[in-house]
Formats: structure tokens, C-alpha cells, sequence
């Protein structure tokens, strides 16, 4: 369980942290919420393009952060994407391996 938490800490930081440097304007929300064995992680922002994985190059202090995110959903089945064209960035984490 705290493998998780501390998994999920992260996403949260890495996607809020996107919206506040990326958003136009000055409301950035999250929202979390159980469904049907799933964590959702939702940040909303009001960002002005799709948002994407980035390549990154060796050097670079910045840029890995969906990287990260991808890596951290992929490693607890489950799944992320963005809506709104782009102000919304979501994540579903699997919690059927939460509780080992």
C-alpha cells in the first residue's frame, strides 16, 4: 500500500505541476475518486494545447514528467489520457494489487 501512496503522490505532483506551468490562466483543480476498482486522478487547468510525452534530451532539467506519469499507470494497470483539449489531464490506477 505504501508503494502506492507514495506512486501516487508523485502522478499528482507531476500532473499539477504541468497544469501550473503550462495553464493560462489562475485555477488549477484537482479531483480523485474511487470507480469500480479504479483511482481517477483528474487536474484540470486551462491549458492551450494538447498535452504529451515528451522527449526529452539527456541534458534537459525538465521535461520527463509524463514520462513518469506513463511508467507509474502502466506499472499499476491502469491507463491515462487528456480531455478539453488538453486542460484535463486523467489517470485510472488499478486497485487491485493496492492492499499486498
Amino acid at each position: 500500500m505504501q508503494a502506492m501512496t507514495d506512486d501516487v503522490m508523485l502522478i499528482v505532483s507531476e500532473l499539477v505541476t504541468n497544469a501550473v506551468l503550462h495553464s493560462t490562466g489562475s485555477l488549477v483543480s484537482l479531483e480523485m475518486s474511487i470507480e469500480a476498482g479504479h483511482l481517477r486522478i483528474e487536474v484540470r487547468g486551462d491549458a492551450p494545447a494538447q498535452v504529451e510525452v515528451q522527449d526529452a534530451a539527456p541534458d534537459a532539467e525538465a521535461g520527463r514528467g509524463l514520462q513518469i506519469v506513463q511508467a507509474l499507470v502502466e506499472a499499476h494497470d491502469g491507463r491515462w489520457g487528456t480531455g478539453d483539449e488538453g486542460a484535463t489531464t486523467w489517470c485510472l490506477l488499478s486497485l487491485a494489487g493496492a492492499r499486498r
